[in-house]
């Protein structure tokens, strides 16, 4: 691994042997001085394609500037060498060295050096796919020394083959809802739906907020099929929220999960977001109509039919003002 800041010390050190100004350092380059100056403190590392041409112009060689032998070396023979026969690359690659040092490597290189990737973490797989055949990559995901996690095969499903994704799919368990969120949007649409299944049955609603927009109408239902009974004022939020993300027949199964409402005021609150086909199976799960007034509240949007059911389960009859204003409401929206 490259010591950022020790290579930057090196070449400020070459450059001022040279007698060489930042800026003309960086018109032998053709890079900009600011280029030359973030390699020098440390901040950035020079791109591996201009390694030569700065050998070159600080009169130095790769380790003189690298300070790493097993590196420069390898970056010699790989960029150089026609056979790489004999050559030794197993070498603790950062994932920035892999993809800087497969800019300089022609694909049949790329599968001689990266194969030997130790250890080969989903970093190091993501970095070095941009440069190697699916076969190499498959030999990568063999060594892969970590959990075969679900988020860790999202980092990788867009750059593996269709088989290999299959096997590794299995392997796979899906920890809860809040990780099928996370990882599922990186994974291409038609392999998705058999991770529904593998989640246990306690989804979160507000997961289903996130995962709505991307999932087939049957993989919607399967997910939908793990969100528990919904129950207490929470529940009638989570209707709110997902009523303008979630297909008709999709919110409807998502109202036949709640259990039952306290009291129908708490429709009020959310009555507007709730398209009126599912108004009268709510209504039907409302325990206490308390009064007239809260009928009134929701008047807006019921039709004349459900008020008239609503009156008949008022519990307190004290205001008859509001009793006479409901009787007129329902009048006016029966003619």
């Amino acid at each position: 691994m490259i010591d950022m800041k020790a290579t930057g010390q090196r070449i400020a050190a070459l450059r001022k042997e040279k007698n060489l100004s930042p800026m003309a350092l960086a018109d032998k380059l053709g890079v900009s001085h600011i280029a030359v100056t973030s390699w020098e403190s440390g901040e950035t590392l020079p791109d591996i394609t201009r390694l030569p041409s700065l050998s070159a112009a600080l009169d130095a060689s790769l380790e003189d500037i690298l300070g790493d032998a097993a590196f420069s070396k390898i970056i010699s023979g790989a960029s150089t060498s026609d056979n790489l026969s004999g050559f030794d690359f197993s070498y603790d690659f950062t994932p920035e060295e892999i993809t800087n040092l497969g800019k300089v490597l022609t694909p049949e290189k790329a599968d001689v050096v990266f194969s030997q990737l130790t250890p080969a973490t989903i970093e190091h797989i993501s970095a070095a796919s941009a440069f190697v055949s699916d076969s190499v990559i498959s030999q990568l995901m063999g060594k892969y020394t970590g959990e075969l996690s679900f988020s860790a095969l999202a980092q990788v499903s867009d750059i593996i083959s269709e088989d290999l994704f299959n096997d590794l799919a299995e392997q796979v368990e899906v920890k809860d809802s809040k990780e099928l969120a996370k990882g599922l949007p990186a994974i291409q649409p038609h392999r998705r739906g058999r991770f529904i299944t593998r989640v246990a049955d306690d989804v979160a609603p507000e997961d289903v907020v996130s995962l709505a927009g991307i999932l087939d109408p049957d993989s919607l239902e399967a997910l939908l099929d793990k969100v528990p009974m919904l129950e207490g004022a929470n529940s009638l939020g989570t209707l709110s929220t997902l009523s303008g993300v979630l297909p008709n027949n999709s919110f409807a199964a998502l109202v036949d999960k709640v259990q039952s409402i306290e009291h129908l005021s708490d429709l009020a609150p959310i009555i507007a977001e709730v398209p009126a086909e599912h108004h009268s199976k709510l209504l039907s799960k409302v325990e206490i109509v308390d009064d007239y007034s809260d009928i009134i509240a929701l008047a807006p949007f019921l039709a004349s039919e459900q008020l008239v059911e609503l009156s008949t389960r008022v519990i307190t009859e004290s205001d008859a003002g509001d009793k006479a204003k409901l009787e007129a409401i329902i009048a006016q929206k029966s003619k």
